[in-house]
């Protein structure tokens, strides 16, 4: 049964033949980039404070990772790089629990890993080649008593009230999929809290012919943060129709035919405009290679391509729905439905805003 998750269909959007290297043949750099430990190790912040622990262990969940200089660090600027990296994610950390301290989310659940059937909506069958899965950051209560998927972002994007990244978010698959995932899996969502945290552009400077060095860089960007949160935080509620979660079931059953046709006929068309835009894709240099060949410098070849649903696959925070088709949660398996056949407390029609 092959997983597909949001990244992964975005990626074979983006180009075939970067989904056949990264997903299909499971072909992975061994050097992470920065953006990437960047986001992942807020994530790990973010959670370890979810959990309970103070700010300032949070923070040291954060930056831990950075104890251990990796391989490539080599030559001292390169040293000094790994330790400006490591003041962007404890200053983000610190300005982003400084800001949001108080925030009385009621967190009910971190890390929910799903892995759902995907039905034919025309047939109401279940596909036996593919599943849905994924990871959500935190199922939570806001103050008002509505239930919500909290969703984390870095970006490097502006996120300004009137940015384009918000109007994206409005189009969203990955938004439509987590309502799907959590009212399968009977959790009462009514709305997304889109929480973002844009990375900083400021890097360390000059002063006085000196260059700036990590600590007195990290300095400058928590002051920065304190004069300007606005710059690099923002939340918003992104809503949803019912006619939107079931657009999103008749293309996530779309892209299994088309994922399918790939496999089956071994054609994966390159994209090449997206070589380099927006950034340079990772395969550039070995895209003319055999993927199923001797696996290039630089890479390996892993044996899960979902690995990081595997944290907590096999514990009780896993769930896995019936073969239903739908995203009303009576239909889930093990929810309950009122007399009328809508799941209990379950008032949205379509052309409803999900939200309340």
């Amino acid at each position: 049964m092959t997983r597909l998750t949001h990244s992964s269909m975005s990626t074979f959007r983006t180009c075939n033949r970067r989904y056949r290297w990264q997903y299909d043949a499971g072909i992975r750099p061994k050097r992470e980039s920065a953006p990437l430990r960047i986001g992942g190790n807020c994530h790990l912040g973010f959670d370890a404070r979810a959990s309970g622990l103070s700010v300032n262990e949070s923070i040291q969940v954060g930056v831990a990772s950075y104890a251990e200089l990796p391989k490539w660090v080599l030559l001292p600027e390169q040293l000094e790089e790994w330790a400006v990296e490591r003041e962007i994610v404890a200053s983000l950390l610190s300005g982003y629990f400084w800001l949001y301290g108080d925030d009385q989310l009621e967190v009910i659940e971190t890390e929910q890993v799903f892995d759902l059937s995907i039905v034919n909506p025309e047939t109401g069958r279940a596909s036996k080649n593919y599943a849905f899965a994924g990871k959500i950051d935190k199922i939570a209560r806001l103050p008002d008593g509505r239930c919500c998927i909290v969703e984390h972002k870095t970006t490097g994007e502006s996120i300004d009230p009137d940015s384009d990244y918000w109007r994206r978010l409005r189009l969203d698959q990955q938004i439509s999929g987590y309502y799907h995932a959590a009212w399968r899996l009977c959790y009462d969502v009514q709305t997304v809290l889109y929480d973002v945290v844009r990375k900083p552009s400021i890097r360390p400077k000059l002063v006085k012919g000196t260059r700036e060095n990590a600590e007195q860089f990290g300095e400058r960007l928590r002051g920065d943060i304190a004069e300007r949160p606005e710059f690099y935080f923002a939340r918003r509620e992104i809503p949803r129709l019912q006619s939107d979660l079931e657009q999103f079931e008749g293309e996530l059953w779309a892209m299994t035919q088309i994922i399918r046709l790939s496999e089956t006929k071994k054609m994966w068309p390159r994209n090449t405009a997206a070589c380099i835009h927006p950034y340079r894709c990772t395969y550039l240099d070995i895209c003319d290679r055999d993927p199923d060949g001797p696996v290039p410098d630089g890479f390996v070849r892993v044996e899960d391509v979902h690995v990081e649903l595997m944290e907590k696959r096999n514990d009780s925070n896993t769930t896995t729905a019936g073969d239903t088709g739908t995203t009303t949660k009576a239909a889930a398996e093990g929810c309950t439905a009122d007399d009328d056949g809508t799941g209990a407390g379950d008032s949205n029609q379509a052309g409803e805003v999900v939200h309340g």
